[in-house]
């Protein structure tokens, strides 16, 4: 067999030594009037432009396929002169590699047009002079001088073999160029589930940011299967060693997969909700974020918990985001008039601001204490937000209402006898002689 690099230096040693010969000049000339045509048909076409595309960002796909016209043009008119090529038997090989280069200009064009009208603009501009303008220039080169073939060909040479299969280059390039691009595909599609899917839904905001994040890490899971069935083992001939990992992973990741599917479950059954209140393992607060492993609780105090989220599976969750009822416990001395304590706690209720007619403050007569009368007053507020200091602030109407009225609210007393002698001889202390 050949070597790819002998055959390719060959040939361009080849068709360098006939760059001056008539043959190839017809073939640059072809391919200049492939070129003019290609222009002229695509100024007469953006003449249609407003018409046909209208607002790119309301007619998107439109917009994508006619950023492509010029190179398909090109296309179109250049296959056409090499089938007159082929035709009349003249050779066509310069053409033909100089007109296939633009299919690098037509991709380029579809996914640079995509990424922009997708994906904010900061984050395209990236994209494009970053990572896919580098990638089609380095590839159109290598098409050009012939080193795109001969690369392909030694790739596709086998490196290694085994009983269980055969690696080449080509397969483990090809299998990282899925690799990247589906961890691509999974930002883009993130991008475009957050602002063209999930806007067209009810879904909270935050909700939607936790949904599109196991979006992408499906499909980089997808992804990653890819690549390795791309790598062409024989996957039946390595079950023994698959299965050894299966439970070496089974034991070590066994936590990291029960929190991604208790994150999975939370989100499709949407019990727990961002921006809700809950109170889990000992710690409440706001949730901020349900993440693929674990989710994020801001406490009271401003500090961040994190809680594995098959906590929140099997565990006892209380979800006080209705939460809105007060509760404040008095205990109120037993010279006091029940009923008449009864009536100042529904009035402290009643004349607050912040507490609802509906439902209607109450008191309780809780119980008769060592040396008191126990209440407990109930009521209610709009928001959850409103609980602590509504709270506060019925205790310091309370304080001073019943200071008024001259109503006691006496605290548990705790008498301490002191006697100082012994009572008799035999319990007076030995003394040491």
């Amino acid at each position: 067999m050949t070597n790819p690099w002998v055959r390719w230096w060959e040939n361009l040693q080849r068709q360098s030594a006939l760059l001056n010969a008539s043959v190839i000049q017809a073939q640059l000339l072809v391919l200049g009037a492939v070129l003019l045509a290609a222009l002229s048909i695509d100024r007469i076409l953006e003449q249609y432009r407003d018409s046909w595309v209208g607002d790119p960002t309301e007619n998107r796909l439109r917009a994508i396929l006619w950023s492509a016209k010029y190179p398909t043009l090109v296309l179109l008119f250049g296959y056409l002169a090499l089938s007159i090529y082929s035709a009349s038997g003249r050779p066509s090989y310069t053409l033909h590699r100089l007109v296939s280069l633009f299919w690098f200009l037509l991709a380029y064009a579809l996914i640079a047009k995509s990424v922009t009208v997708l994906l904010p603009t900061g984050e395209a501009r990236r994209i494009i002079r970053r990572m896919l303008l580098p990638t089609v220039a380095v590839l159109g080169v290598l098409h050009v001088v012939g080193l795109l073939t001969a690369l392909w060909d030694w790739a596709t040479q086998p490196v290694f073999s085994a009983s269980w299969g055969s690696l080449t280059p080509a397969k483990v390039l090809t299998a990282a160029a899925i690799a990247v691009g589906f961890w691509l595909g999974s930002r883009l599609a993130r991008s475009i589930f957050l602002r063209w899917v999930l806007p067209r839904t009810d879904t909270d905001p935050s909700l939607a940011q936790s949904a599109a994040g196991f979006v992408q890490f499906a499909i980089v899971v997808v992804g990653s299967w890819f690549a390795v069935v791309t790598l062409g083992l024989q996957i039946s001939n390595l079950t023994i060693l698959i299965s050894a990992l299966t439970v070496g992973i089974g034991f070590g990741l066994q936590d990291v997969i029960k929190n991604v599917m208790g994150g999975m479950i939370l989100l499709a059954e949407g019990y727990v909700r961002p921006d809700e209140v809950f109170e889990i393992s000992d710690e409440s607060g706001i949730v901020e974020r349900i993440g693929i492993r674990s989710t994020t609780l801001r406490t009271w105090d401003g500090a961040q918990v994190i809680i594995p989220n098959s906590d929140l599976i099997t565990e006892k969750i209380s979800d006080m985001t209705e939460a809105r009822r007060i509760h404040i416990k008095v205990g109120v001395s037993t010279a006091a008039d029940p009923r008449a304590v009864e009536q100042l706690l529904l009035e402290i209720a009643s004349s607050h601001p912040d507490v609802v007619d509906d439902p209607a403050p109450s008191v309780v007569f809780d119980d008769f204490g060592e040396s008191t009368f126990d209440f407990s007053l109930y009521c209610f507020v709009a928001e959850r937000s409103q609980v602590i200091s509504t709270r506060s602030a019925l205790r310091y109407n309370l304080v001073e209402t019943f200071d008024q009225h001259g109503i006691e609210m006496p605290f548990r007393q705790l008498e301490v006898h002191l006697r100082s002698g012994w009572p008799d001889e035999k319990h007076q202390p030995q003394s040491d002689g």
